[in-house]
């Protein structure tokens, strides 16, 4: 997987509630490590440019759930069950 070397585990990261959609929990996160939308998609590996694909929200790459996994400690199941495919 081409995971970026510059992702970092974050020391704050909200867990997701039951049914919590994508941007829900990428605005927790925001707000929880005083950041703006942008900044958290960067830091999670959600995305690494200001712009973001059509599918964003309902299916996100296993490259991308691998750079949530290690910036932010949540599980694989976690991860894929906050977007829209779940």
């Amino acid at each position: 997987m081409d995971v970026p070397s510059s992702l970092r585990r974050l020391a704050l990261v909200p867990e997701p509630y039951s049914g919590e959609s994508l941007l829900s929990w990428v605005d927790a996160l925001a707000r929880l490590n005083q950041v703006s939308r942008p900044m958290a998609l960067r830091l999670t590996g959600i995305a690494n440019t200001s712009a973001l694909s059509d599918s964003f929200g309902h299916h996100i790459s296993d490259t991308v759930v691998h750079s949530v996994r290690l910036t932010t400690g949540l599980t694989e199941e976690q991860v894929r069950g906050i977007t829209l495919a779940r």
